[in-house]
């Protein structure tokens, strides 16, 4: 072995000597503020988590409470799946038809509403079930589009703040279903309220 090997086997020795060597920064563990807390600390921790269910009916203040990109998404599904007006929303959310209006008109929600539009009689059989939770699509899908039916005319007193439903009529004209009817009946009233019912029917020729 010349001078040039041997010199070369010695850095090859150091070299390998300072890979497995451990000092400074390397030899040292670095502490996190997490190592020593208790289950409770994490849950403290965490934030809170908040889940929205967007495929089932809710309420004016639950709806309020949805950030604004959430509250146009499911306003915009319900008027894509069932053609929804602001009548409809109002009687979901218990409130007034202006309310919805003016609240869907603002800058960061943007609907509009078109005046005179109805649901066609296929659609709000479907919303008739959506208030009634039925219909349980996580993700409502749209419908496809229908001729345009005669409605059924509403004129509800609903429960409002500081007021309570006391009476409401509904009309109805075409070829008769009674779910529909029933339906209709079921989502203004409150489970295990006790009412008066008069029947009043006319046959039309």
């Amino acid at each position: 072995m010349n001078d040039f090997d041997y010199e070369v086997l010695q850095k090859k020795r150091l070299a390998r000597q300072a890979f497995h060597k451990k000092g400074g920064s390397k030899s040292r563990k670095c502490p996190m503020s997490t190592d020593r807390m208790t289950r409770k600390q994490w849950i403290e921790r965490c934030g809170e988590v908040v889940t929205y269910e967007l495929g089932k009916p809710m309420g004016w203040e639950a709806f309020k409470q949805m950030p604004v990109a959430l509250q146009k998404e499911y306003l915009l599904l319900l008027i894509d799946k069932y053609s929804t007006t602001a009548s409809d929303l109002a009687r979901m959310f218990g409130i007034t038809s202006q309310t919805v209006t003016r609240f869907c008109g603002n800058q960061e929600i943007g609907i509009e509403f078109s005046r005179g539009k109805r649901m066609s009689r296929d659609n709000r059989a479907e919303f008739e079930r959506f208030l009634c939770g039925a219909d349980d699509d996580a993700v409502p899908a749209a419908l496809e589009p229908k001729p345009e039916q005669s409605a059924p005319e509403l004129s509800i007193s609903r429960q409002t703040s500081g007021m309570d439903m006391t009476a409401f009529s509904l009309s109805f004209e075409g070829v008769i279903k009674p779910e529909t009817v029933v339906n209709s009946i079921i989502s203004m009233l409150r489970p295990g309220s006790s009412v008066r019912l008069e029947v009043k029917c006319q046959v039309l020729p």
